[in-house]
């Protein structure tokens, strides 16, 4: 099959179901198969209980690294990451894909689809980062979200923007170890737990931590 050397037996039988298509080791609670033995370790943390609290909800904690997914279909994305697994094979040339929506832009190439339009001059692409590649010949904007097309003013803003799609809260709160997208959301979120309540209702005296809980008030 290949010149390849390897320490042990074990590791070159592994190897070998690579080139054969081969996948021998299934999990023993859901059934799906993987081609070698540390993907099926890995794979198997996904059924262990992660519990709940501020590490987040319970499905949605990565057992490998610990990273925090929105929902637990990111959560199945991210974990073949470790896994190696590429479920998603092309009909035409079969490269195989972690995730479907990569597989759909791949198909592109052979079905010669071009979805992604410049709104300045009518020229269409089959992907998304060439259309933010030649949109910059229109605006000098580079810094585009490679999921909307939405164009943000510099890096910080398009990393947190992007975040809006992947669902990722990476701010959380120290108190009660909810999370939020945005460190502004944070900051925002922290003044509940201050003992002082700077915004006075000027009729009865009621403090409030934040300004729209006293427009509220103040309507009501």
């Amino acid at each position: 099959l290949c010149d390849k050397a390897y320490r042990t037996k074990r590791d070159l039988q592994e190897y070998q179901v690579l080139h054969t298509g081969q996948r021998p080791f299934s999990c023993e609670q859901c059934g799906k198969a993987f081609a070698r033995r540390p993907s099926l370790r890995i794979h198997r943390k996904i059924h262990m209980p992660t519990g709940t609290g501020p590490a987040g909800p319970k499905g949605c904690h990565c057992a490998v690294c610990g990273r925090h997914l929105a929902n637990p279909g990111s959560l199945r994305n991210h974990m073949r990451l470790h896994t190696g697994e590429r479920p998603y094979a092309c009909p035409h040339c079969g490269k195989d894909f972690r995730q479907q929506s990569n597989l759909r832009e791949h198909l592109r190439l052979h079905t010669g689809e071009k979805p992604y339009k410049c709104h300045f001059c009518g020229d269409a692409f089959p992907k998304l980062p060439e259309l933010r590649r030649h949109l910059i010949s229109h605006t000098g904007e580079a810094h585009l979200c490679t999921i909307c097309g939405k164009a943000l003013r510099d890096p910080h803003t398009l990393r947190a923007h992007e975040r809006l799609h992947t669902g990722e809260r990476p701010f959380r709160c120290e108190h009660c170890g909810k999370s939020y997208p945005l460190a502004t959301k944070l900051r925002r979120h922290q003044k509940s737990h201050l003992a002082d309540k700077p915004y006075k209702c000027e009729l009865c005296g009621m403090g409030y931590t934040l300004p729209q809980s006293l427009a509220r008030h103040v309507l009501t």
